[in-house]
């Protein structure tokens, strides 16, 4: 029996030990909405270390979403082939990052019939000769980016770091197979919140790895003190 309690008392220091080397995580997101090409800035906290303990890994994440709708109305004496196209691209920098992403969405060709009857004096997007693309969009999981240690210092401190995006295309279009129509009317609309969102989260990993020299050495004594304990009592017993 004393033998079996003090193999658990060995168990919970090792399990002390491995708790005092385990790494904590401490994130902080934001978000950035664009409804054409352009630049933005998102400022993060940066990283206390004065509260935290020394920072071992900087991993920025992003996801993207957006979306638009599409409407035509064919004013013209033929049939044509339609369809919409949606093209996102974006480029977030700060010290020691360049994440980038592109999103293309294209949707299957639609078959709009010669001008019904309406005209161009009546803009009709309903069928046979219009269409409305009501709902193209895209929800992208998050891209992961580490940030080399040599550029840590950037990302500590009590302020903040800046965040820099640039939308480098930003495109809502309807093509056609063929020759577009020589009447036509169109509309193009980005779905809110934006037609491009992009979800923020940079993710600071600290705390030691391994525990300090002081503690090793409080734990091994203790653990030996257990084991020379058991020796003894078991010496005596055995007398």
């Amino acid at each position: 029996m004393r033998r079996f309690s003090i193999q658990i008392m060995i168990v919970v220091l090792l399990s002390l030990l491995a708790g005092l080397a385990h790494a904590s995580v401490i994130s902080y997101s934001g978000v950035l909405d664009f409804d054409f090409a352009t630049n933005g800035t998102l400022n993060l906290q940066q990283f206390d270390t004065g509260t935290y303990g020394p920072l071992q890994a900087v991993t920025f994440y992003v996801a993207h979403s957006g979306g638009a709708t599409f409407s035509l109305d064919n004013d013209s004496g033929f049939p044509i082939t339609a369809y919409a196209d949606m093209e996102r691209a974006w480029t977030i920098t700060d010290v020691g990052l360049n994440a980038n992403t592109t999103h293309s969405t294209i949707t299957p060709d639609q078959i709009l019939s010669a001008d019904n009857g309406d005209g161009t004096a009546v803009v009709d997007y309903s069928g046979p000769d219009g269409y409305v693309w009501s709902n193209v969009a895209f929800n992208d999981p998050a891209d992961a980016y580490t940030v080399n240690p040599v550029d840590f210092a950037s990302y500590e401190g009590l302020g903040t770091t800046a965040f820099n995006a640039n939308v480098t295309n930003f495109q809502n279009l309807i093509g056609f197979v063929g020759q577009p129509p020589n009447q036509q009317s169109s509309t193009y609309a980005n779905l809110p919140p934006a037609g491009l969102r992009l979800n923020v989260t940079v993710e600071y990993t600290y705390g030691d790895q391994v525990p300090e020299p002081c503690t090793l050495a409080l734990l091994g004594l203790g653990l030996f003190g257990m084991g020379v304990r058991a020796r003894r009592k078991k010496s005596l017993a055995a007398a």
